[in-house]
């Protein structure tokens, strides 16, 4: 009888659907997945990085990862575009569109008319004798490739006449150490960065076990110690730090194509970092890189650090690389010489004309 029972059994589990089968098979793994994922949600085995400034004062963006959060009053105040700058002349002869990252957007300066680009501004308006509109986007944390999608969206909006891109050594590196996509730390001024992955990647969204497995990968295949500001300085680049230059190269480029496409003008100015003027003359491999690149492709360079150098006894710096007021009215009156050449004065018929410094 009993034999008959164990026969019958038999023949039930070979009838059980396909799909059945697999379902009990994978059981035992998603048991493993489910307590897993569990396990990671509540002892994350990364740390994940916080802006240092307090407060929520960026929110999450399709196209740039994040943006500057619509903040009507107070330190982190947005202006009717968007960004941290005076309210929008629309009717300045004269627009400049100004792409950067938190030394742009003032980070340490309570005041945004003590900020280097509204310094400039009012400096080369009196110059010139006309309305100068310097828009300043810069948004802390950007790099190269958020200011490229930036420009792409709201270049045709603005019509700059100049664009201009604030560079700081950390554009270079700290997509690897921030952002998600590339390899870095998924939150960023408390923004999940992971909205930028695509494919696999994209799942860390959801799921921890996912997150850490594509994090392991991305940090096996860099070394991500070397994506260091310091390790820019160095003669001899890692192949890291060699790639990174390339990515970097290649943004900046566009950059110059998509404001050709404006018929506007291009140019970079390098922000320079503290420690640098300690030694310009040695620690200035990172701007000499940058610069020989413009070169080749035809890019006006503005370099801040001899300026900096000139005035290094000073207090020019806030921290490690945010200027303080007076770092920032150096960087003003340097950018307004830069520019002094490139703007087009409108004459008595309306057209304009290339002012010379």
């Amino acid at each position: 009888m009993d034999g008959d029972n164990e026969t019958q059994r038999q023949k039930k589990r070979r009838k059980l659907p396909l799909w059945k089968k697999i379902l009990f098979s994978l059981l035992p793994l998603l048991c493993l997945f489910a307590a897993a994922e569990i396990y990671l949600r509540i002892y994350p085995p990364y740390k994940r990085i916080v802006g240092r400034t307090s407060g929520r004062y960026v929110v999450p963006d399709k196209e740039l990862v994040w943006k500057l959060a619509p903040v009507k009053e107070g330190y982190r105040a947005v202006n009717d575009v968007g960004f941290r700058d005076a309210p929008m002349n629309w009717n300045a002869p004269h627009k400049m569109l100004l792409l950067g990252d938190s030394i742009s957007w003032g980070d340490c300066v309570p005041h945004t008319e003590k900020i280097y680009p509204q310094v400039c501004e009012r400096i080369l308006s009196k110059r010139i004798g006309e309305d100068v509109e310097i828009i300043n986007t810069g948004t802390p944390g950007y790099s190269s490739f958020q200011e490229l999608k930036l420009l792409q969206m709201k270049g045709g909006e603005f019509k700059p006449e100049v664009v201009v891109l604030q560079f700081c050594l950390n554009d270079v590196v700290d997509r690897y150490r921030t952002i998600a996509a590339y390899g870095g730390d998924s939150e960023f001024l408390g923004i999940d960065t992971r909205s930028a992955c695509h494919g696999f990647a994209a799942l860390s969204r959801y799921s921890s076990v996912v997150e850490t497995i594509t994090r392991y990968l991305q940090r096996k295949g860099r070394r991500y110690e070397e994506y260091q500001v310091k390790n820019l300085v160095k003669r001899d680049l890692s192949p890291e730090i060699k790639g990174a230059w390339e990515t970097t190269f290649a943004d900046i480029e566009k950059m110059r194509e998509t404001a050709a496409s404006l018929g506007a003008e291009f140019m970079i100015v390098i922000t320079p970092f503290k420690f640098q003027l300690d030694d310009p003359e040695k620690q200035r491999i990172p701007q000499d890189t940058l610069m020989a690149f413009a070169k080749e492709h035809g890019i006006k360079v503005l370099d801040l650090l001899p300026a900096f150098a000139e005035h290094k006894d000073e207090n020019l710096f806030a921290d490690a690389d945010h200027f303080s007021e007076r770092g920032h009215e150096i960087a003003a009156a340097e950018l307004a010489d830069a520019l002094n050449g490139m703007l087009r004065k409108t004459d008595g018929d309306g057209r304009k004309k290339t002012l010379q410094p």
